[in-house]
Formats: C-alpha cells, sequence, structure tokens
C-alpha cells in the first residue's frame, strides 16, 4: 500500500514538474509572438495608468521580457494630463530577482536607463509638473476588497545612467 502511495506521489510530482513547465514554454513563446508581446505591453501600460493620477499617459515601446527576470524596453514616454511631456526615455533594461516577488518585495538587481529627459515645469502656483502625475492614494487596499494588503516593497541594487 505504502508502495502504491509513493509511486502516485512520483507520478504527481512529476505530471505537475511537466505542467509547469509547459505553462512556462507557452507564456515564453507568446512572448516572442507580435500578438502575445503587444497583449503584454497592454496590460503594463494599464496597470501603469492605473497607479498614475487621472489623464497621466504612459507609453511602452518595444517592451521583451527575456528569461531570468530581465525586461528591455525600447523607449518610454510619459505625458501629464493636459498631454504636454514629462519624461522619456531611450531605452530601459532591468534584471530583477523572481523570488522575493512571492513576498509583495520588487528587488531590482540592475537598472540602466539611457537617453533619460525629464521636462520640469514650474507652475505659477509653485507647484512643480511632476508633483501631479502620482494618484492620490486614500488607504492600502485592492481593488474590489475591503481587507487591507501589504504593501509592496522595493530594492534597488544598482542604478546606471547613460546619456542623460
Amino acid at each position: 500500500m505504502r508502495r502504491r502511495l509513493r509511486l502516485l506521489l512520483r507520478v504527481t510530482s512529476a505530471l505537475v514538474v511537466l505542467a509547469m513547465a509547459g505553462a512556462a514554454l507557452a507564456v515564453t513563446l507568446a512572448l516572442k509572438s507580435a500578438r502575445g508581446r503587444a497583449w503584454t505591453t497592454a496590460r503594463v501600460e494599464a496597470a501603469l495608468a492605473a497607479s498614475l493620477a487621472p489623464g497621466v499617459s504612459v507609453r511602452l515601446h518595444g517592451l521583451s521580457l527575456l528569461p531570468l527576470g530581465q525586461v528591455a524596453l525600447d523607449s518610454l514616454v510619459l505625458r501629464d494630463s493636459s498631454g504636454m511631456r514629462v519624461a522619456s526615455l531611450g531605452a530601459v533594461t532591468l534584471a530583477l530577482n523572481l523570488r522575493p516577488l512571492l513576498d509583495r518585495e520588487l528587488h531590482l538587481t540592475e537598472v540602466t536607463l539611457d537617453g533619460l529627459a525629464l521636462e520640469l515645469v514650474q507652475g505659477r502656483d509653485g507647484a512643480w509638473n511632476v508633483a501631479a502625475l502620482a494618484a492620490a492614494s486614500d488607504s492600502a487596499t485592492s481593488v474590489g476588497s475591503s481587507a487591507p494588503t501589504a504593501p509592496w516593497r522595493v530594492r534597488l541594487d544598482t542604478l546606471t545612467l547613460r546619456g542623460g
């Protein structure tokens, strides 16, 4: 009886590992296609827009998710609610540690920004244009839920700025 149980456990474990490997392969192949990249870019832009003030837009161009927790981006443009460009980047590369994501931590081991351009404007009231970009945060609750969620921690090991 124990032998059968062990065999069943081994077979089940092998099937789970195969399913996970198949899912990882499917995601990788989907992100290599134009449709997969467009879908991912739209989801990332929507998530970024939700974290910014109403009317603020983010446009990503050439988003690539590379193996082992690397993200590459050809360009990024951030515009305020009036449509004025506030920031732009020529290229971005990120390397992140995937394991801390399970603990609500974004651990960026390396970030490289090429061609960073900021257009800071101070209004007549003394407020800077970048101050209006962030969305007002009334509480740390998730959408559609009244239970508070723990905030994400962000850790950055190396930041490199080039040509900006």
